[in-house]
C-alpha cells in the first residue's frame, strides 16, 4: 500500500501526469493533422461543388445577356419609328420566355416630338402583355440606377436584386447602353434593359444538399442574401446587418471579402446559436454575386470525433497499465518537476523572464523544458509585437483625427455667414460617415453684390475623397472669383479635375450665384440632386433643372446656366444624397418624399433651426444604424426687405 506522502506515490502520480500530458499532446497533434486532412478534402469537394453551381448559373445567365446587346446593336445600326418599338420588344419577349419585361429608355429629348422622356416598356402578364411609357406619371427614369450606372460607366450593368411588382418575385435588371452616330460622332442614345426573375436561380442553389444540414446560398453585389435556408433572411438581411445584429465583426469582414469578389474556404458563423460552420465562397463572374457553400463542422468532423474518443479511452487504459508497471521504480527526485510548476505559475502571472529549472537528462523532462522555453520566448515576442501594433494603431487614429479637423477647416463653419449682410440668412452643416469624408459646401462673396454658394458629393469616402473634395472646393472658388458664369465655373473646374485623374474619381456638384440686391439666382448643375424651393409655409417643391455630367469624368463635358428669382423670405434647401439614402436597420431609406414633407412643415423656421430639425428627423429615422454616407445640408433665405444703405459695410 503506497502512502500518499511517500516518494513512490509522488513519482508515480507525477509520472502519470507527465505521461498524460504527453499523450494529450500526441492526441492533439493527431487531431490537428486529421482535421487538416478532412478540411482539405472538404475544400476540394466545396470547390468542385461551387464551380458546378457557378457553371449552372452561368449556363442560365449568359445566353440571355446576349439579347439586349443584339437589340442595342440593331438600334445603333438601324432607324426605327419610335411607335414601332413596342412591337420590337413584344417580339423579343415572345422568343425569350425567361424574360419578364423589357424597356428601351432614350436619353432626354432624343425624340423632340415625344417630349423629355421616351421609354417604351413591355411587361409579360398572364393574359398577354402590358404596354406603357416609363416616363408617365412623373417617373424620372433618367435618375434610376439601372439607367445612370451603365450610362456613366459606358458598360453593361446588373442591378441589385429587388422585389417585382407582380407576385413579389425577386428580380434583377440587366442594362446595356447604346449609341447613335450624330454628325459623325458616336453619341450616347439610351439604355436597353430587361427584367428577369431570380426564382429559378435561387431555387437551384437552395435545393443543393450539403451533408445532412449544410446548405448553399447566394449573396448580391451589395451583400444582400438572395437565397438562404432561413427564408426570413432572403432580401431582408445582408451580411452587414446580420453582423450588426449579432455583434459579430468577423461576419462583416467575410461580407466585405465576398463583395470584393474573393474566393475563400474557412470558418464562418451565420446562426444565432453560434454553431460552428465552415464556408467556401466564390464569385459569379457574370454579375459579381457570390455563391457560398456551408458545411456544419459537427457533421464534417463526426468520424474524427468518434476516432478521438476511442483514442482517449485507449490512453486512459494505457495510463492504468503504466501506473502498475512503475510501482516499484523510484529512481528520481521530484524537485525539477516542482520547479517547473513554480515557473509556469510565474509565467502565467506575467513574469516571462522567469528562470526555468536546468534539466541535464535527455528524456521526457527535457522535452517538457523545451516546450516551456519555446512558450516563454513566443509569449515575450507576442507581447512585444502587441505593444508595437497598439502604438501604430494609436498613431494612425491620431492622424485621422487631425485630418478630420483639417478637412472641416476647409469649409466655413462660422455663422451667421455674413453678419453685415442681414438680407442673407444662410446656414450649412456637414457630417462625415467616416473620420474624413467627401462631401463639401462653401459660400463666399464674389463682389459687393454677388454671393457664390456650392455643395457637392465626391464618389468615394475616406482620405482620397477628402483630398478630392479639398481640390474641388478650391477650384470652384478660384474660378468663381475670376468672374465666370456658373456653367463656365463648372466647365473649367471639370477640365482641371480630369487632368491626371488616375483614380477615376468624380463629384456631383451644384453651384449658384445670388444677386443680393434682387434675389436673382444663376446656377448650374453637375449631376447633383435637385434642390427644394420653399415658396411659403406648407408650400415647397423640388426645382426642376438640367442634370449635367458629374465633374471629373469627361474633359469635354458642357453645363447649362439656369436662372430663378428668390422672392422675399423664400428659401433654397440644397443637400447631398446622404440625406435621402440614410437607412435604418431594415435597409429602408429616408427618401425624397419624407425630406420634402419635413421641409414643407418646417420651411418657415430660420435656416439654423430648419437644418437642425432636419438632422434630428434623420437621426430619429435611422435609430442608431451606422451612417453609410456623408450628410451635408445648406439652406439659403433671401430677406430683401432689409434695405442696404451707403453706410452698410459689405464683405469683399
Amino acid at each position: 500500500m503506497i502512502k500518499r506522502n511517500s516518494l513512490s506515490y509522488n513519482i508515480i502520480s507525477k509520472g502519470l501526469l507527465f505521461t498524460g500530458i504527453l499523450l494529450m499532446v500526441i492526441l492533439s497533434i493527431f487531431y490537428f493533422y486529421a482535421r487538416q486532412s478532412i478540411e482539405e478534402s472538404t475544400r476540394e469537394n466545396a470547390i468542385m461543388l461551387g464551380d458546378k453551381i457557378v457553371a449552372e448559373l452561368e449556363k442560365e445567365i449568359l445566353p440571355i445577356e446576349v439579347i439586349p446587346h443584339k437589340l442595342a446593336l440593331m438600334l445603333e445600326k438601324a432607324t426605327f419609328d419610335p411607335d414601332s418599338l413596342f412591337s420590337v420588344l413584344e417580339r423579343v419577349l415572345d422568343k425569350h420566355p425567361t424574360l419578364l419585361s423589357m424597356q428601351i429608355a432614350y436619353k432626354p429629348y432624343f425624340f423632340p416630338e415625344k417630349g423629355e422622356s421616351f421609354a417604351p416598356y413591355v411587361r409579360r402578364e398572364d393574359q398577354g402583355y402590358h404596354f406603357r411609357l416609363l416616363g408617365e406619371h412623373g417617373y424620372r427614369y433618367h435618375f434610376a440606377d439601372w439607367y445612370q450606372v451603365p450610362a456613366v460607366l459606358e458598360e453593361p450593368h446588373w442591378s441589385e436584386p429587388y422585389y417585382g411588382e407582380v407576385g413579389q418575385a425577386i428580380m434583377t435588371t440587366y442594362s446595356v447602353p447604346f449609341y447613335k452616330t450624330i454628325d459623325g460622332v458616336r453619341t450616347f442614345a439610351g439604355i436597353v434593359a430587361f427584367d428577369m426573375s431570380l426564382d429559378h436561380l435561387t431555387a437551384v442553389v437552395r435545393d443543393i444538399g450539403v451533408l445532412e444540414t449544410g446548405y448553399a446560398f447566394i449573396l448580391s453585389r451589395n451583400g444582400v442574401l438572395l437565397s438562404h435556408f432561413t427564408e426570413e433572411y432572403v432580401m431582408h438581411e445582408s451580411f452587414f446587418s446580420l453582423a450588426e445584429e449579432m455583434d459579430f465583426p468577423g461576419l462583416r469582414e467575410t461580407g466585405r471579402s465576398m463583395i470584393r469578389g474573393d474566393a475563400y474556404f474557412g470558418d464562418y458563423v451565420l446562426t444565432r446559436d453560434g454553431k460552428d460552420l465552415t464556408i467556401y465562397y466564390t464569385p459569379l463572374p457574370t454579375n459579381q454575386w457570390t455563391i457560398a457553400v456551408v458545411y456544419p463542422d459537427d457533421e464534417m468532423f463526426a468520424s474524427l470525433h468518434q476516432m478521438s474518443s476511442i483514442l482517449f479511452l485507449l490512453m486512459i487504459f494505457g495510463l492504468i497499465l503504466l501506473a502498475i508497471t512503475v510501482y516499484q521504480i523510484v529512481s528520481r527526485q521530484i524537485k525539477p518537476l516542482t520547479l517547473f510548476t513554480q515557473s509556469a505559475r510565474e509565467i502565467a502571472q506575467g513574469t516571462f523572464d522567469t528562470h526555468l529549472p536546468c534539466i541535464t537528462t535527455n528524456n521526457e523532462m527535457k522535452e517538457l523544458y523545451d516546450s516551456f522555453s519555446h512558450m516563454q520566448e513566443e509569449l515575450k515576442r507576442y507581447i512585444e509585437d502587441l505593444k508595437k501594433t497598439t502604438a501604430a494603431k494609436e498613431a494612425i487614429e491620431s492622424q485621422l483625427r487631425i485630418a478630420r479637423d483639417i478637412q472641416l477647416s476647409m469649409v466655413p463653419r462660422s455663422f451667421p455667414a455674413f453678419p453685415d449682410l442681414p438680407q442673407i440668412d444662410l446656414y450649412a452643416t456637414l457630417k462625415s460617415a467616416r473620420e474624413v469624408g467627401g462631401d463639401l459646401y462653401n459660400f463666399f462673396m464674389i463682389d459687393t453684390n454677388h454671393m457664390g454658394f456650392t455643395i457637392g458629393d465626391v464618389s468615394d469616402k475616406g482620405v482620397p475623397a477628402a483630398l478630392f473634395m479639398a481640390m474641388t472646393n478650391t477650384l470652384v472658388k478660384a474660378n468663381a472669383l475670376s468672374g465666370l458664369s456658373p456653367a463656365e465655373v463648372l466647365e473649367k473646374t471639370n477640365y482641371e479635375l480630369c487632368q491626371d485623374n488616375e483614380a477615376c474619381m468624380f463629384v456631383t456638384l451644384f453651384f449658384g450665384i445670388l444677386d443680393i440686391r434682387t434675389g436673382e439666382v444663376r446656377y448650374a448643375n453637375a449631376g447633383h440632386n435637385p434642390f427644394i424651393l420653399v415658396v411659403e409655409q406648407k408650400n415647397a417643391f423640388y426645382q426642376k433643372m438640367a442634370a449635367g455630367m458629374v465633374l471629373g469624368a469627361f474633359e469635354e463635358s458642357a453645363y447649362v446656366n439656369e436662372e430663378m428669382k428668390l422672392e422675399p423670405n423664400q428659401t433654397m434647401f440644397v443637400y447631398t444624397d446622404g440625406v435621402t439614402e440614410a437607412m435604418d436597420k431594415s435597409q429602408n431609406q429616408f427618401g425624397e418624399e419624407k425630406l420634402l414633407q419635413i421641409i414643407c412643415e418646417f420651411g418657415y423656421l430660420p435656416t439654423t433651426e430648419l437644418i437642425q430639425k432636419t438632422m434630428d428627423e434623420i437621426k430619429a429615422f435611422v435609430k442608431g444604424h451606422e451612417q453609410s454616407d456623408d450628410i451635408t445640408l445648406l439652406a439659403l433665405r433671401f430677406k430683401p426687405e432689409i434695405k442696404i444703405t451707403s453706410s452698410t459695410p459689405l464683405i469683399q
